[in-house]
């Protein structure tokens, strides 16, 4: 079970209350779920790491049966609306506790960039929101696994916070700005993940 602290819950509240977040069919089925049984690929969700008992879905912000943001389409998303994405989808972002589970998350990144040279980043849950270099998941899990690019994380001018997947950087992390919804030419979007009822 996944237990988010008040301060997520406020940061949700606040960036959904300016959201311009669209649902599509997958993410209403998904929200209008009775229950979260299984890693059903009908409703966006693909298995996890053999033992890890977690499904992943990866949005990219143009899908819209899941999730789009401003209603054009096609240009990233924010930390804060891939969050609320997630959440949407009954997930939450990806915390990746192992080599496995990044490996798994980076398989399904490269379906999604239709191979291995996609400009794209995909956020995780992890940030340092609340005390600058003390890195942490929503969830509460211990962040004891990382997959940290060379020199990162580096919070370039005092403003990154959200970690990131970042595929130009052999699918390593980096920290970035979670307002930005793309960094250069690499358009930011949405690794979800939860843990089906009676996987926990």
């Amino acid at each position: 079970m996944v237990i988010m602290g008040p301060s997520i819950l406020i940061i949700l509240i606040v960036a959904g209350a300016e959201s311009k977040m669209h649902f599509g069919p997958v993410a209403l089925a998904n929200h209008e779920a009775e229950d979260t049984l299984g890693c059903d690929p009908d409703y966006g969700w693909s298995d996890g790491a053999d033992g890890s008992g977690k499904c992943y879905m990866l949005i990219k912000n143009y899908d819209y049966s899941t999730c789009s943001s401003g209603g054009s389409g096609g240009y990233g998303m924010s930390w804060f609306d891939a969050m609320e994405c997630c959440y949407f989808n009954k997930g939450y972002l990806a915390e990746p506790q192992s080599a496995e589970e990044q490996a798994k998350i980076v398989e399904y990144i490269q379906v999604a960039d239709g191979g291995t040279l996609g400009l794209s980043a995909w956020w995780l849950g992890g940030n340092d929101m609340h005390l600058e270099g003390s890195w942490s998941w929503p969830s509460g899990q211990p962040f004891t696994y990382n997959n940290w690019v060379d020199d990162e994380p580096n919070d370039t001018n005092g403003l990154e916070d959200c970690v990131a997947i970042d595929s130009p950087k052999q699918y390593g992390w980096m920290d970035l700005n979670c307002t930005d919804a793309i960094h250069g030419a690499v358009t930011h979007f949405a690794v979800c993940e939860r843990i089906p009822a009676g996987r926990q």
